[in-house]
């Protein structure tokens, strides 16, 4: 930023400043039954990240998914469909100053 007043004195000023996603949308439920809509769960973010992992846990804490390549849960569990229910997701996300975020929360696979 740069400032003049009104007697035509100048001075600058800056901030680094870190912006991270502003909107963050992870469903509440899918539909993974072969149709063209609604097929997998993944968040989707505002921004760009530089990396995240998702994890899918079953009402017992299973660990039904893993990616941390930006895949995922298609609602398989050891190449069987899983059952209609309430999972558990946990997101890491990294961004580009290396600062890291974990969000949570539930989803409902329907069948």
């Amino acid at each position: 930023q740069i400032a003049t007043n009104a007697f035509g004195c100048k001075d600058t000023s800056f901030q680094k400043l870190l912006v991270e996603p502003f909107s963050i949308y992870a469903p509440n439920s899918f539909t993974p039954d072969g149709n063209e809509f609604n097929n997998q769960f993944n968040a989707l973010f505002g921004l760009e990240v530089y990396g995240w992992e998702l994890s899918i846990y079953d009402r017992w804490g299973n660990l039904v998914h893993h990616s941390d390549n930006g895949t995922g849960w298609d609602g398989y569990y050891d190449g069987k469909p899983a059952e209609t229910g309430v999972y558990f997701y946990y997101i890491r996300l990294t961004f580009p100053t290396g600062v890291t975020k974990t969000l949570k929360g539930d989803v409902t696979l329907l069948r």
